[in-house]
């Protein structure tokens, strides 16, 4: 317990008092899809809803490792089909150098669900599936643990 209010709280108390509406941080996320078109779409959309804000974007789940290592974001989005290592392949070392970021998979492969979910992804998803209900899910995940 804190002693004193936090220097969050303070800035909260005052907003309040004074009228001004407070704004939640922005939700981190990388992206990772080894196509370009996919990685545009993901972006555009999820930054167009407000709460999110891309930190990065990886085209293997070698790069999708290492931005989750160094970036530490709240979401990473990933594809199954990626050069080198495949996302099936960097779940779990995802998990194991940023434990507290959620992971989104997105992929063709709908047959490849309960794999992902046992190998210890927090989501799938159709990458024909409305970018609103992804947006959705991030949200609420990373909402589950705050």
């Amino acid at each position: 317990m804190f002693s004193r209010p936090s220097p969050l709280y303070k800035k909260v108390r005052h907003s309040y008092e004074r009228g001004y509406t407070v704004v939640p941080p922005l939700i981190k996320v990388v992206v990772a899809d080894d196509l370009p078109q996919i990685r545009a779409v993901l972006k555009r959309s999820l930054e167009k809803d407000g709460r999110f804000e891309i930190v990065g974007e990886a085209t293997t789940g070698k790069e999708a490792v290492q931005m989750a290592w160094s970036l530490r974001p709240d979401a990473l989005v990933l594809d199954l089909a990626m050069p080198g290592m495949d996302g099936m392949e960097a779940i779990p070392q995802i998990l194991e150098t940023s434990p507290a970021t959620k992971i989104i998979v997105l992929s063709g492969f709908v047959e490849m669900a309960p794999d992902v979910l046992k190998a210890g992804a927090h989501g799938f998803f159709e990458k024909t599936a409305p970018p609103q209900e992804l947006a959705a899910t991030i949200a609420d995940l990373v909402a589950r643990d705050n």
